[in-house]
């Protein structure tokens, strides 16, 4: 409860920030009238109502409008709500920058084993190591070992992943997951990188159900159950 409510408290920080910074960009550009208080308390309603699901950024922006259009007394339209939209696109332009740094390559099939070997570099070996087919016993059919049941790599990264606290807000929800000794919040359908004992994870939390949660680790879905 606590890692969630910690959660919430620096989402909330980081919004408010961001949106403080965008209205005051746009005021200055547009030479308007305001004053810190002002400024800074209209960026603390819209991101707080910015985050109640649902109905949550209609009524932050149609508030943010009457808070702006009071504070600089300048025109509705097209000062005011062109401050309001302007504001509200460079978040989402800063917020896309900063996942995209934060995903790096998502392509970990392009790229060879840890161990720096190829199959093609195993097949030759085993190749050469073969011993020499007997033409006498040639024709007696072989035995096929089976092959031994290996654990997928998705199942044995996930159990370096521990489950804190989710956040349900329909397609804003997010889990909060400790890996490594520190603490990750992955948002729902989009990837986030963890660091663990044994290198970088790329996850993406895809289905979140009652008492399950459906993760994408390197591409490959696992089910955890939920705290």
């Amino acid at each position: 409860m606590a890692s969630l409510l910690i959660g919430l408290l620096i989402t909330f920080v980081a919004h408010t920030a961001l949106l403080f910074v965008a209205l005051w960009i746009m005021i200055k550009l547009q030479g308007l009238n305001y004053n810190f208080p002002g400024l800074i308390g209209s960026a603390v309603l819209g991101g707080g109502l910015d985050m109640i699901p649902f109905i949550g950024h209609p009524l932050a922006v149609t508030t943010l409008y009457f808070c702006i259009w009071k504070m600089t007394r300048a025109s509705m339209f097209p000062d005011a709500a062109f401050t309001v939209v302007v504001a509200y696109a460079l978040m989402f332009a800063f917020n896309v920058l900063v996942l995209t740094a934060l995903m790096g390559d998502l392509r970990p099939d392009l790229h060879p084993a840890r161990s720096g070997g190829s199959d093609d570099d195993t097949n030759l070996v085993a190749e050469s190591i073969a011993p020499p087919t007997n033409p006498v016993t040639a024709a007696k059919p072989a035995v096929v070992a089976k092959p031994a049941v290996v654990p997928k790599a998705a199942q044995l990264a996930a159990k370096d992943l521990v489950i804190k606290g989710v956040t349900r807000n329909g397609d804003n929800s997010s889990i909060s997951i400790k890996a490594g000794g520190k603490t990750y919040f992955a948002p729902l359908n989009k990837v986030t990188l963890v660091q663990t004992e044994d290198g970088v994870l790329s996850i993406r939390p895809t289905a979140l159900g009652d008492k399950t949660l459906t993760l994408e680790i390197g591409g490959e879905p696992v089910t955890l159950p939920l705290p």
